[in-house]
């Protein structure tokens, strides 16, 4: 089945957030001790870890070359606003919190727009992996956003 661009492209940035998830809510787990139990921590990045697994089921081999290419220069492209914009705050609950908002909100987005784009292309699997993934990554944002206002 052909797919199509944008939904590879839509494909590569979630395999490129997702990285970025697992490296921030590793990197910063002593800063989120205030908004996350050590089993919630565990259950996010193993849950991030698990949609790049999957991801790379979705398409075939020459496909998911491209993917993981593309996506490890995004990873990098937002790794390096993810370094100026915490610098060596790590511990510090807020700014990490303000950051995975930044990357949660673009998770929710994308996961989106690839569930919408494999409807179009009446990818079934597809579709319903993206569903699963905006729900985890919305209520992921949710819960984000009260621990602000609760540690605030």
């Amino acid at each position: 089945m052909e797919v199509p661009p944008s939904l590879l492209r839509k494909t590569r940035e979630l395999s490129a957030l997702a990285t970025l998830s697992i490296e921030t809510f590793t990197k910063a787990e002593k800063g989120l001790q205030k908004a996350f139990t050590k089993k919630e921590l565990d259950e996010i990045i193993q849950t991030n870890k698990q949609h790049l697994e999957s991801i790379n089921l979705l398409f075939d081999d020459e496909q998911i070359t491209k993917v993981k290419e593309k996506a490890e220069k995004t990873k990098n492209k937002l790794g390096g606003m993810q370094k100026i914009y915490l610098e060596e705050k790590w511990d510090e609950p807020l700014e990490v919190l303000e950051w995975l908002g930044f990357i949660e909100g673009a998770a929710v987005v994308h996961w989106s727009l690839v569930e919408e784009l494999a409807t179009e292309s009446k990818m079934d699997s597809v579709e319903n992996f993206a569903l699963l993934g905006y729900r985890f990554h919305k209520d992921l944002l949710i819960k984000i956003s009260k621990a602000i206002k609760e540690i605030n």
